[in-house]
């Protein structure tokens, strides 16, 4: 089945499908951004800009089909857990000169 992605609030994005929860997005008053990681193995970074929308980037592509639209995540792939952690809070692979991402990025583990 899968799941669908949706910002409910400028707070909090609600998830359904093979997971129903809302989940609240972290505020750790350091960085806005968040990242969400799900059971196959996708890892998706959350922005939200000044107006309250969020904006969703996939970083590291697992097993699901993931379609990104304006306001909305669905990723077609079983799934049995979702998490969503601050931006410096999320353990980060180590990365080589090679898969280096932009600077802007960390690149710490």
């Amino acid at each position: 089945m899968g799941i669908d992605i949706r910002p409910i609030r400028s707070d909090r994005i609600a998830v359904t499908g093979d997971i129903d929860v809302q989940l609240r997005i972290p505020d750790t008053g350091i960085e806005d951004r968040f990242w969400i990681a799900t059971s196959d193995g996708s890892r998706i970074l959350g922005t939200p800009d000044r107006h309250g929308r969020i904006g969703f980037r996939l970083v590291d592509e697992g097993a699901a089909l993931v379609h990104i639209t304006d306001d909305r995540i669905v990723m077609e792939w079983r799934m049995d857990w979702i998490t969503i952690a601050g931006f410096y809070e999320g353990a980060q692979p180590r990365r080589t000169r090679s898969d280096a991402p932009p600077a802007r990025e960390p690149a710490h583990a």
